[in-house]
């Protein structure tokens, strides 16, 4: 990355994908303290991203117009694959030392099913089910290293004091949302109230029905398929997936028809996930 870049917001949502990470980019958004990005994922930070260098903001320019709200007190902005980067963080740390983040968390095996119907969904996976790509090791392998909360966060916090870290667990954002709220509030130092403008869900994960149509999409190239988006965009998507269905967290591993030993990968990486965020002072009893 360009050494001479000095522009950087004050905090970022940096992370993990599918744990609840547009629900508080448009919650703090509604605040008047704040400055959030008007484009969700820039990844301005990550060039190393393969898989989002179509959509990246490269240029600083740009980056910088994403943001109009001068009279702010703080800016901030959301790019979910940041912690899986080589050099975002490190990049951002150079700018500004002083950049506080918020880490978005979710049981393991939940956010690796909801990350798998978002790219389903989107035609960025080559399958056309949660279980066919869990019962092929070649593809879950991405899923499974993308939720190595222990290697990604390990990483991170070599780079990052620990009191400029904020977790945000997927569940609490589900069923006790005034208290993230009002952490996030009191971590970020912002001073306003919340007022009315609480945390809604956003971005849920759907998997493309009929299951005939999912078959058939799955035949075409994925370099195809791209295309025909960066085309078409959403009016590609919802013809092909205009029966979607949201995805539910409670949908058993048994029902999606997933191998037992994928199954017991899952509720292994759960608990090793679980005991690390114990370790962070991270409570995750509500899994």
């Amino acid at each position: 990355m360009n050494a001479e870049k000095l522009f950087s917001p004050d905090f970022f949502i940096a992370g993990f994908p599918k744990c609840g990470t547009t629900s508080l980019h448009d919650f703090l958004a509604k605040q008047v303290e704040v400055d959030m990005s008007s484009v969700k994922e820039p990844h301005y930070f990550a060039p190393d991203i393969e898989w989002y260098k179509e959509k990246r903001i490269s240029k600083e320019s740009s980056y910088k117009e994403l943001f109009k709200n001068d009279h702010s007190v703080l800016r901030g902005e959301s790019s979910t694959w940041y912690l899986h980067s080589e050099c975002a963080v490190s990049e951002i740390q150079r700018i500004n030392p002083a950049a506080k983040y918020v880490v978005c968390i979710r049981k393991p095996s939940s956010a690796i099913k909801s990350l798998i119907t978002h790219r389903i969904y989107s035609g960025r996976e080559r399958h056309s089910s949660v279980a066919a790509v869990l019962n092929d090791a070649e593809s879950r392998k991405f899923y499974f290293e993308s939720y190595d909360y222990q290697k990604i966060l390990d990483r991170f916090l070599e780079k990052v004091e620990r009191e400029n870290v904020y977790f945000v667990l997927f569940d609490d954002l589900i069923s006790d949302c005034l208290r993230v709220e009002l952490g996030l509030v009191d971590f970020l130092g912002l001073c306003h109230p919340v007022g009315n403008n609480h945390i809604g869900r956003k971005n849920e994960s759907k998997v493309g029905r009929p299951l005939v149509i999912q078959k058939l999409v799955s035949l075409v190239p994925l370099k195809v398929k791209m295309f025909f988006l960066r085309v078409f965009g959403e009016k590609f998507r919802s013809f092909f997936w205009r029966g979607a269905k949201k995805f539910s967290d409670g949908e058993t591993n048994k029902s999606m028809n997933i191998d037992d030993d994928v199954n017991r990968d899952l509720l292994k990486k759960d608990l090793l996930a679980k005991e690390y965020l114990a370790s962070l002072g991270v409570n995750c009893d509500r899994w």
